[in-house]
């Protein structure tokens, strides 16, 4: 799906197939791996996108991937699209939004800016992303996830998990098993209570955020 390759130009990062947000979750997996962070920071990049053509918005995350890895990215010119092509289009759903239906019948569009990342996260890589993080899977002690967003784990959460990297109190981390080694939002650190020893305690999922100046944990329910 990603190939990295370095030429003298810089690193050539080759885009395949698949839905988006399993590519640029992949790159972010790519990007973050230990043995290679010394050799990505400060490298110029190069896209090579085949038949894929990026939007605006997908250029957009890519920039803000690129920049927490420190590396510099040129990005192509997207043409404009005409006054009269958008007027007509103008009720089509844009990428990254959603349509929200409220009780009171009234509906507004949000914009989506998440990482849907579809696998176990092992120990030693790192997922970084200026946004929210979506895991389908478990991550796995010695795993680091970064987010400026929200991080949601449907799975067991046994790393470092930091929400709101870039100093949101507002988001939240939540997991049906929390259980990190470190837990961090926005500027607040803390880490989930051992169990009473000789006791397997069934908790459930459950949710991190800050109240009163310090981390609670609480029960997720939707």
């Amino acid at each position: 799906m990603i190939s990295l390759k370095g030429t003298r130009e810089g690193l050539l990062i080759t885009l395949g197939d698949g839905e988006w947000p399993d590519v640029l979750a992949e790159l972010a997996i790519q990007l973050g791996k230990p043995s290679a962070a010394d050799f990505f920071r400060g490298a110029s990049v190069r896209l090579e996108t085949g038949d894929r053509e990026l939007t605006s918005a997908q250029l957009d995350e890519l920039e803000q991937l690129f920049e927490l890895h420190e590396m510099k990215f040129g990005r192509p010119q997207i043409p404009s699209v005409s006054s009269e092509y958008a007027s007509e289009n103008d009720s089509a759903p844009r990428l990254n939004e959603a349509e929200v239906i409220e009780p009171n019948g009234r509906e507004h569009v949000g914009l989506i800016d998440a990482a849907m990342v579809r696998r176990t996260i092992r120990s030693g890589q790192v997922i970084r992303y200026a946004g929210h993080i979506v895991i389908y899977g478990d991550v796995n002690p010695g795993a680091e996830i970064i987010a400026s967003g929200d991080v949601l784990v449907w799975g067991k959460l046994r790393g470092v998990v930091h929400a709101g990297a870039g100093g949101d109190e507002r988001a939240v981390v939540g997991a049906l098993l929390l259980a990190p080694t470190q837990l961090r939002i926005g500027s607040h650190i803390a880490r989930a209570p051992d169990p009473p020893r000789g006791k397997k305690i069934m908790r459930g999922a459950e949710m991190a955020r800050v109240r009163d100046d310090r981390i609670v944990i609480e029960s997720w329910t939707v």
